[in-house]
């Protein structure tokens, strides 16, 4: 596949993947407001986790929620976008070590054995962009 078309459905696939990460967000607050109407409804729960043995009701989860959401889901949320970013950025970097492997480091080592593994010449140039760019992780 040419670079260009690679080049577009990486960008596709992150678009993807960031407006999963950003519904899975939004939807998980709809949720929480959802859940603070029903229970200004009047609607009652109560919940218990076998692992740690806390029990919550409504009115506890309601007081817990905007410490679950400013705590737990912004945090998860900006360590998902930046896990995508990194992701983004070293196959975006592999693209380009794989389509011309004059961009690798001319001296670079690498394990004869990793070598030995491949079956082909474009597997072997897999192999040493994927070790060039462990180094840089």
């Amino acid at each position: 596949m040419p670079l260009v078309d690679d080049l577009r459905a990486l960008a596709i696939r992150s678009s993807a993947d960031l407006d999963a990460v950003h519904n899975f967000f939004d939807h998980t607050n709809h949720v929480w407001r959802t859940f603070r109407i029903w229970v200004q409804q009047g609607n009652t729960l109560e919940a218990a986790n076998l692992e740690t043995g806390s029990k919550v009701n409504a009115q506890d989860l309601l007081k817990l929620s905007d410490q679950y959401k400013n705590e737990y889901l912004l945090t998860f949320t900006f360590q998902h976008y930046v896990a995508l970013f990194e992701n983004f950025i070293f196959d975006f970097f592999r693209l380009f070590l794989v389509d011309d492997p004059r961009r690798l480091a001319p001296k670079k080592q690498v394990d004869v054995r990793s070598l030995l593994s491949a079956t082909d010449r474009a597997s072997m140039i897999h192999i040493i962009a994927e070790h060039e760019l462990n180094e840089l992780k």
